[in-house]
């Protein structure tokens, strides 16, 4: 991830300040201000043995007369820089009801806003500024925020600065700021260099670049890493600090309302619990992430690198400080519980009831001590709860229902083998505080995430999703082993792995018998012990199960597939007949995995095979049949071509090859999933998707009836936005997100893969291995008499369309023969099964399906 950034609302400010100040300073050189300073000054040794960054730092008091200054020398001021200095002064302004009415920090705050107000006034009634940075600084566009407009804007000055320096690295001079509204997008670079090591940002310390010298070339991500190594012009100090922490809960709260947004869609039926849970446990590393990086630029001396101190300097010191008792209770006429929920949602922007929760537990239970929370045991959560009271006790009752769970699986994971699938980052983060007694910050954040989400789901049990899922892998691979049992499968072992784990973590309770052994023991009755309790309280844990064991039907579906290479020989059978007779009925099934894995994986071609020598060709290509043939009465079990990984259906899934090792496997330690979305958001081929969710669009149309119709407008999973594009554009330009978009692009692609990554590969093998050995029954003669008899056990089936092909390539009334023959021999199982697949992934993605147990499978 060395080139991954997330741009948060701190790094955005810093970068449109130092934008104005590095403007400033470069002006203030080029009109000789620092060497007519130096000249006005003592010249003591002191002095003279300074830096000369030091020596051409601007303090803020220098602001205005040094605006003046320009002005009156009529400097031209550059567009972008009007709405850079509304940027920053707004954000300032919105930070400042959060700063103490008379402490140092706020008197600095003040005075620096003011500054700014006069240096932009300055600039307007000067005439030097364009037009269109005189008007009112931009709006956003419908369905945008202030703070999307505001975050775009400094993606268009990264961009512009990528493009300064590709200037440079041409030559040309570094003193360009009046030009660079010229700069095109065509001249942004996007390959980013390493990320460069570095202590963190110093407040303290500030350090200052040299006027006069050009800056060196640096990508837009590295200009990113710079602006924390890169001090200010003055010595910014506690106000900034202050100002620092804001920003990071202001992100968190950005993050937190869209994770609201999102369980709310999924509520509504238009995302997968699987993906939404995927995205969740996500925003959990993110807030892992954002935490080292804040902790990395405070001073040690401060005392605020903890939650403790930070909550108390936000909420007591500077939050409660500047409120006015008198004037609450005024507005209040008095009541006192509407001002407690005034002070309650100021708490709560913190999540500063959720740090006492676990202040108290840690606290009052034991270190080593399993409990069982009688208080809690049996009582009804509150939901609908009104008032600030209510809504702590809600959600407490909520965390410690989950903590309780935690005691019993912090000593349960000394097991080896105890290895949850799938497992999230909330309950790593609740164990690992029970066995250091620390509170990390993130942890109380994603605790208030976690109380959200189950606040907003109240009575739903998304457990039931789960059990469907078992079932239906279950029923698959079930029928599967039926199926194949006296063939002689590669992947048997994983097969019968995957039944042990699902009957393991799905159908049985992960956590019996030890939580009911637990419970009986402290006096409870055993038939009164919830079954799933720890599951049932944990939605992200099960959306992330139905998630690991998609991946693995996903991948040991296509490999088993390719290793038997009937699923490949059906397909290139099938597109010979439609080429040749249009009028057979059309295989839905087998038009989605067409759709999904693209006609040059599965043809090797760019388009679709149309006649008999390209059939021919192409089939020899994709599936090696010429080494298939020549390995036969080899004496191998099961004939494949050489490089079989290399050949078959590729994988189509870019969200299953980054996940499923993470996922489907065991670990010494959790694996981040953070440093997949790079890859997934780099590997996004948006043309190839969009083509496959356009064909997808078609097909369930063509199943939708009276009993299930589809609405493709209502489901996510079928629709690309311009947002979304211009996301992705962006992000493989500059490297760079904000966190909202890094989710929100993440939910997008995983939703949008949700076709590919739930296709049955099971049963559409089985399925197409009848269909050829429904062939093989019609041409069973010529294929004996050609090529002597095959075995469907050794996987020689695949061999059939070898000679279908050959035989089409004879005089017409022949090949209209073989084409009769074969569509006799498909026709009843095409008709009857052809489109088991596409109905099954409509109900389970239709709008307002996603919340139900689809059955177990699309066989009939």
């Amino acid at each position: 991830m060395a080139t991954f950034r997330i741009l948060d609302t701190y790094k955005a400010y810093k970068v449109r300040e130092q934008k104005f100040t590095g403007w400033l300073r470069e002006k203030a050189g080029k009109l000789g201000y620092f060497e007519s300073r130096r000249k006005t000054q003592p010249q003591n040794k002191k002095i003279k043995d300074r830096k000369e960054s030091v020596l051409n730092s601007i303090k803020v008091s220098e602001i205005p007369n040094l605006i003046q200054l320009i002005v009156s020398r009529g400097e031209d001021v550059p567009e972008y820089l009007g709405d850079v200095l509304r940027d920053v002064i707004s954000q300032r302004k919105e930070a400042s009801a959060y700063y103490k009415p008379q402490g140092k920090a706020d008197e600095g705050h003040a005075h620096y806003i003011e500054v700014l107000e006069g240096a932009l006034k300055t600039f307007e009634s000067s005439g030097r500024m364009s037009v269109s940075d005189l008007s009112v600084a931009k709006t956003a566009a419908p369905g945008h925020s202030k703070t999307d407009l505001a975050f775009n804007n400094v993606f268009e000055l990264l961009q512009m600065e990528d493009a300064k320096n590709e200037a440079i690295e041409a030559g040309m001079s570094g003193n360009e700021s009046e030009k660079e509204s010229q700069i095109t997008n065509e001249s942004r670079r996007t390959k980013a260099k390493p990320k460069r090591k570095g202590k963190g940002r110093r407040p303290q310390k500030p350090v200052k670049q040299k006027v006069g010298e050009n800056p060196k070339p640096v990508t837009n991500s590295e200009h990113l890493d710079a602006i924390l190594d890169q001090g200010m012009d003055f010595d910014d100090g506690e106000d900034d600090l202050y100002f620092m922490i804001y920003c990071f809960f202001k992100d968190f709260n950005t993050t937190r309302e869209l994770i609201q947004e999102q369980w709310c869609d999924y509520l509504e039926g238009t995302l997968a619990l699987s993906t939404i849970s995927l995205v969740t446990n996500t925003a959990y590393e993110l807030l892992q992430r954002a935490e080292k990086e804040l902790i990395a630029q405070i001073p040690s001396r401060s005392g605020l690198r903890s939650y403790h101190n930070m909550a108390n300097m936000l909420f007591m010191d500077v939050g409660l400080a500047h409120v006015d008792y008198d004037e609450k209770t005024a507005k209040y006429e008095g009541d006192q519980a509407k001002m407690n929920n005034a002070i309650y949602e100021e708490a709560d922007w913190l999540c500063l009831p959720r740090y006492w929760d676990l202040f108290e537990w840690l606290k009052n239970v034991p270190p080593r001590k399993v409990t069982t929370q009688p208080a809690f045991l049996h009582k009804p959560i509150i939901y609908q709860a009104e008032g600030a009271e209510e809504k702590m006790a809600r959600d407490r009752q909520i965390l410690y229902e989950m903590i309780v769970e935690c005691t019993l699986i912090k000593p349960l994971k000394s097991d080896p083998n105890f290895q949850i699938p799938g497992e999230d980052e909330f309950t790593v983060g609740l164990v690992e505080m029970l066995a250091s007694r620390d509170i990390p910050i993130w942890l109380v954040l994603a605790s208030q995430i976690h109380c959200d989400v189950r606040g907003l789901l109240e009575e739903y049990n998304c457990h039931d999703q789960v059990l469907a899922m078992g079932e239906r892998v279950q029923s698959i691979i079930g029928d599967y082993i039926t199926f194949a049992k006296d063939f002689d499968i590669p992947i048997w072992s994983v097969i019968e792995t995957t039944v042990d784990e699902v009957s393991c973590w799905i159908i049985d309770d992960c956590m019996e018998p030890h939580r009911t052994d637990l419970h009986v023991s402290h006096g409870e009755l055993e038939e009164d012990q919830e079954k799933y309790y720890y599951l049932r309280r944990n939605p992200v844990l099960c959306g992330l199960i139905i998630f690991r064991f998609s991946l693995t039907m996903n991948e040991i579906g296509l490999l088993n597939s390719n290793q038997w290479g009937a699923t490949i020989a059906a397909t290139h059978t099938y597109n010979a007949l439609r080429h040749e007779l249009p009028f057979f009925p059309r295989w839905l099934d087998m038009e989605a995995l067409i759709l999904t894995h693209s006609v040059q994986r599965i043809f090797w071609r760019d388009h679709l095979p149309s006649n008999p020598g390209q059939y021919s060709r192409s089939y020899d290509r994709s599936t090696g049949m010429s080494d298939m043939l020549a390995q036969r009465n080899s004496g191998t079990m099961i004939i494949k071509p050489k490089k079989v990984e290399e050949r078959g259906i590729a994988p189509a899934s870019v969200v299953s090859q980054q996940y499923w090792r993470r996922f489907c496997f065991n670990h010494d330690k959790p694996i981040r999933t953070l440093p997949n979305v790079e890859v997934v958001l780099n590997l996004a081929a948006r043309c190839e998707i969009e083509k496959s969710l356009a064909g997808w669009h078609d097909l369930l149309l063509e199943v939708a009836d009276s009993d299930s119709p589809f609405n493709p407008g209502g489901n996510l999973e079928l629709s690309i936005s311009g947002q979304q594009a211009q996301l992705t554009a962006q992000f493989q330009t500059t490297h760079t997100l904000t966190n909202v978009q890094l989710l929100s692009a993440l939910c997008t692609r995983v939703a949008q893969e949700g076709f590919a990554l739930n296709f049955d590969y099971f049963s559409f093998h089985m399925r197409c291995m009848r269909v050829l050995k429904a062939i093989y029954d019609e041409f069973e003669s010529e294929i004996v008499a050609a090529g002597g008899e095959l075995d469907w056990g050794r996987a020689e089936l695949p061999v059939v369309p070898h000679w279908i092909f050959i035989w089409m390539e004879g005089d017409d009334e022949k090949k209209a023969l073989v084409l009769e023959r074969l569509r006799s021999a498909m026709e009843p199982i095409v008709s009857s099964e052809g489109a088991n697949q596409v109905k099954y992934l409509r109900d389970l993605f239709g709008p307002g399906k996603m919340l139900k147990g689809v059955g177990p499978t699309g066989d009939e």
